[in-house]
């Protein structure tokens, strides 16, 4: 159960990507919305009772101890890609702020088997650009292919000229898997015209949003991995919205989200990625030198 969601009074529904945790509530970069809306509240209600009702009552077991005994890439791109280059600044990694803002359109529920279907819709009809901020996209191969159907549809959409900018989250360790899935993404994607963006590793980026045209927006807890993208794992929720008129403030919020920001090839971007790793672990002296060598060596 990885939906985030709460019904209030039948009538308000609050939900989005953000867990109840210290860190999605001061550090994270979240999506949350607040929607009036009783038609909506009684979906969701409807989506919370059935999930109850298939849910099992706990029951207290003994931990079972045993089972803790089992015991050269292609590098370069010419495309015609937003230019990037070495990062100068080592120091200026503090979250930015972004403030709540109002917009009027309409809202639809979309349930869990809906999703994938209402995703690949979305990016087939876009028109003018794609901005995506997503805290998973796995390379998982347990099911059927719902993934590479949508990487199809994204690079459909770059072909007949649409700004696709997919900004992925970045593991602050490599014993992540993550790490290893959205690297390999980013390579494979931006040899075909998509702006893939990784996040820094500072900043827990936990998005799962995406804008089409600046007026549709699909937004709630699903990630993109098999299990997800299929239905067929957990139980998610999330609402497409569609707005009277464009919203440029969605493009904002996204293309604001601080970035790696040398993606030239991925030996340049696994290189910096791995000096603010280095840099996060550091503090005192050996940071304040750390930093003066990096920005010296520029």
């Amino acid at each position: 159960m990885h939906l985030k969601s709460v019904v209030i009074d039948e009538r308000y529904v609050w939900t989005g990507s953000a867990n109840w945790t210290q860190g999605a509530l001061d550090w994270n970069y979240e999506d949350l919305l607040c929607l009036d809306s009783p038609d909506l509240a009684r979906l969701y209600a409807r989506n919370l009772r059935d999930i109850f009702a298939a849910s099992p009552s706990f029951q207290e077991q003994a931990l079972n101890l045993s089972i803790l005994e089992s015991g050269s890439r292609e590098n370069t791109y010419s495309l015609n890609l937003p230019l990037t280059g070495p990062r100068t600044n080592y120091t200026d990694f503090a979250r930015i702020p972004f403030e709540g803002f109002e917009a009027a359109g309409k809202v639809r529920y979309v349930a869990d088997e809906e999703y994938q279907p209402v995703l690949r819709k979305l990016i087939q009809g876009a028109r003018q650009s794609i901005f995506i901020g997503m805290y998973v996209f796995s390379e998982q191969k347990t099911e059927a292919p719902f993934a590479e159907q949508v990487i199809a549809d994204l690079k459909a959409a770059a072909r007949r000229g649409v700004y696709v900018y997919l900004l992925l989250y970045t593991a602050p360790s490599t014993l992540d898997r993550l790490a290893e899935h959205h690297s390999n993404r980013a390579e494979q994607l931006r040899r075909a015209g998509i702006d893939v963006r990784l996040a820094l590793p500072n900043n827990i980026l936990h998005l799962k949003t995406v804008v089409v045209d600046l007026s549709k927006v699909l937004i709630g807890s699903h990630n993109w991995s098999e299990g997800f993208l299929s239905s067929k794992r957990v139980y998610e929720s999330s609402a497409l919205i569609v707005l009277d008129v464009q919203e440029p403030k969605l493009a904002d919020f996204l293309l604001s989200r601080k970035i790696i920001s040398d993606m030239r090839s991925r030996e340049l971007w696994e290189q910096e990625i791995t000096t603010l790793r280095h840099l996060n672990l550091a503090s005192g002296k050996v940071r304040d030198d750390l930093v003066t060598e990096l920005e010296g060596r520029e």
